[in-house]
Formats: C-alpha cells, structure tokens, sequence
C-alpha cells in the first residue's frame, strides 16, 4: 500500500491545490528582500502585461521593489489577529490520575515543548504562511531510560507530504506518508515507519515503531475548509482576498508610477531660431551642432553635441522636464503664454492615493472584521460599538478555536504516549475577552464617560 502511493498518490489533485494557494499566499505574506520567480508572481507580471502599454508595463516592473507593498498590509492583518494570545481570562486544564504525572506534565510542557510560546511563535508563523501543513505527534527512535517517554510534535509542510487519508468523523489522518530528505516516514495507527528514499523511488524498510495510540498521530493543523468541496484545502484569514491583495498590489505599482512623474513639472517655450555657427562651420539646428553635411556633431561619449547658447537658455532651476512648442505661423492668433509649466491634476492625484487606501481598508476590514482605526479614533454611537466589537471578536473566536482544538490534540496525544492510563483528558481555552483598544483610546473614554 506504501509503496503504491507513493509511486501514484491518491491526494495529488488535493496537494496540488493546497500547495498553489500557500504559494500565493506566501506571495504576499512572506517578506523577500529579492524577486523570487514563484508561479503567482509569473502570474502577476502577465496580468500586469495585459493590462498596460508595453512602456508603462515595463517601467511598472521597474518600479516593483521587494519587499513587497503587500507584506506589509498582511503583516498588519496578522498582528491584529494576534491578540487571541492575549486573552484576558485563558484556562488549561490538564485531569491525571495522580499529582506527580500532573507536576511532570507542567514541568514537560513548558521546559521541553515550550509551551504556549510555541504556539504564539513558531506556530503562528506556520498559520501565515503553511495553512495546509500538518503536525505529527512523534517518539525518539531510542530510549533514553528516562522515567516517562519523550514524545515531541512538529509541523510537516504540505510539499513534504505524499499522501494520505482523512477519518471523515474524527477529522484525524487514517495513515500519511511524507518525506523528509532521503526518508520516507510512513505512519498509521498501529505504528511508525521510515524507509529509505532516493530518485522518488521507495526503498529498504529503516525502522519499525509501534505505538499503543488507538489512532494515528496526524491532522491537518488547521480544521477550517476552504469550501465544502474541497475540505482537505483549509482557509486562511486572507484566502478570500488573495485577488484583492493582487489589485492592491497593481494599484500601488499605478500610484508608484505616478509619482515618478507627478512631483515634476513640464516647462513648455516656443521654439527659438538661433543663428550661431562656430569656429568650424558647425551650425545650430534645434538646440545642436550640425555639420554642412546635415550630420550632428558628436561628443567623446558619441551623444550630439548641444548648442552652447540654446542649452545655456533650456537649463532648468530645478527638477522638471523642458519641452519646445512650434512657433505660431504668422497670421494665426495664438493666446498661449510664451513660457508655461504645466503640473498633474490633483484629483487625478487625490483619486490614486484615496483608492489605494479605500482598498486597504476594505482589505482590512475584511479578514479582521473592522478597521482598526474606527475602534480606536472614531466615536460612536452604542450601537456602532457593539457592532464592531462583535464584528471583530466572531473573527477572533474562530481563529482562536482553531488554535485551542490544535493544542488540545496536540497536548492530549503526547500525554497519551507519556503517561498512558494515569492522563485523564485536556481542555485547552485561550479566553473570550481581547484587548482590542489601545490604552489611550480607554482613558479617553473613561474620563469622558466621568
């Protein structure tokens, strides 16, 4: 069956789709400090292709700097969600049979698996950017001859991973196979298994390990689906607004562009006949030399050679572009002013800045349910109050549940494989109450509730 999977996966289709999201997410969540060739940023630079003039889409690349605008609006979203570890009234609850198994536990959670700062760190990180990976719950290939064993748990990118089988019921893994380097680790609810790997190719059984469990120590990190039809790809806060944050991130370019050009005026002036020649012959035309030959005169550096008195009289105070309009033909009126500077127009100006903020917001509001700045600045009616903070903490519960149901089998699977019969259950409760007002904003409404 092993071998069998791992040469014609049944969960190809799956992996593939789980892999292209996180992909496009770690697009705009990871921060790159170089162009990283990804398959949505291909997808990125085509869209932008199609729909600018071959010059504006170059210079808009040009003007696509890493990291990009997008890290750091999602980076924003992620730290608002971050107060779910900053309940105010958090409970975990760990039953043993006897005091001592309950003691060790505590001493064995928090100095060997760090928790809950591993949680609030290192598994926050893997929520950004791994939504689909999955965590194994795993025995030390020897024993130590310590009282108790070591069990330990760990995340496996869903790149890593070959195949699988999801219990519909208990939402646990039936069996899963990944890799790991030049290993394959094979395990169900019997035992675990690794054998050697090279050339996708399954070799020599490595080791064998039972373990007593009932069940496999396996499962999706993350128990929220995407959509009914593909539960295996799970949802992330952001999943919804990936083309948004691919808008944002186009407008931004458009905005980049714009000021490029925007903070420099155009100096415009009718054209000047000028009659100067040197030494060798060599005669003005529009502002260069030119030989009697019609050829232009050139520079060491092969650039044609400007006329001294014509370029005296384009050079600039400051920064800006020069230009040169035809002078009317004589007869035809013409009213325009003989030197003008012409600026963008500041509502065209206005337009790009405030669409690209109304876009963040929306983006904001979106994935942590209302804009920050409204909690914190703007004041409300009661009912807008309640509103928002409702708003806000739905999000709130359903990241944090997400979290308390990973750390509660987490934390029951290794006390299982630990302590045996002596562990009794777990109940893991990160709060219901978050600070989601700044100090300040709380001071003020106090003294003016006084």
């Amino acid at each position: 069956k092993i071998k069998d999977e791992v040469l014609h996966p049944s969960k190809q289709r799956e992996l593939g789709m789980a892999k292209a999201q996180q992909d496009w997410i770690k697009f705009h969540v990871d921060t790159n400090l170089d162009a990283v060739n990804s398959l949505p940023f291909l997808k990125f630079k085509a869209f932008v292709k199609s729909q600018l003039p071959e010059d504006k889409y170059i210079t808009s690349m040009n003007n696509l700097k890493f990291p990009l605008p997008t890290n750091s609006l999602t980076e924003g979203i992620f730290t608002l969600l971050s107060k779910i570890f900053d309940g105010r009234n958090p409970a975990f609850n760990y039953q043993f049979h006897r005091t001592h198994e309950r003691d060790d536990w505590e001493w064995y959670r928090q100095e060997v698996l760090d928790e809950p700062n591993v949680w609030s760190q290192k598994a926050w990180r893997y929520f950004q950017t791994e939504i689909n990976c999955v965590m194994v719950v795993d025995m030390p290939l020897e024993d130590k001859g310590d009282r108790y064993p070591q069990p330990y748990f760990y995340f496996v990118p869903i790149s890593e991973v070959i195949s699988y089988e999801v219990n519909p019921r208990t939402k646990n893994m039936n069996w899963i196979i990944f890799k790991n380097g030049d290993v394959v680790i094979a395990i169900d609810d019997t035992s675990y298994r690794t054998f050697a790997y090279e050339d996708r190719q399954l070799g020599e059984l490595l080791t064998d390990n039972p373990h007593d469990l009932g069940y496999c120590p396996s499962r999706f990190f993350w128990s929220e689906p995407l959509s009914l039809s593909n539960p295996d790809i799970k949802k992330s806060p952001i999943s919804k607004e990936l083309s948004a944050l691919d808008w944002y991130l186009f407008k931004s370019l458009g905005v980049k562009h714009l000021d490029t050009y925007a903070s420099y005026p155009i100096y415009s002036a009718f054209e000047e006949e000028c009659d100067y020649i040197d030494k060798d012959g060599n005669a003005c035309h529009k502002g260069y030399l030119q030989k009697s030959n019609g050829e232009y005169v050139t520079g060491v550096d092969g650039t044609p050679m400007p006329c001294p008195i014509c370029h005296g009289k384009k050079q600039l105070m400051g920064a800006g572009s020069f230009i040169t309009v035809p002078v009317p033909t004589e007869g035809q009126p013409d009213l325009r002013k003989p030197v003008d500077i012409t600026t963008v127009d500041r509502k065209s100006l206005d337009y790009n800045v405030e669409e690209l903020r109304r876009l963040e917001t929306k983006i904001v509001n979106s994935c942590v349910g209302v804009d920050n700045t409204i909690l914190n600045e703007t004041s409300l009616a009661d009912k807008q109050v309640d509103a928002t903070f409702e708003s806000k903490d739905n999000v709130l519960n359903r990241i944090k549940q997400g979290f308390e149901d990973a750390q509660e089998w987490v934390d029951t699977t290794i006390c299982l494989l630990r302590y045996r019969s002596a562990f009794i259950s777990a109940s893991i409760n990160y709060g219901n109450e978050f600070y989601t007002l700044t100090p300040e904003t709380l001071q003020k409404r106090y003294t003016a509730a006084k």
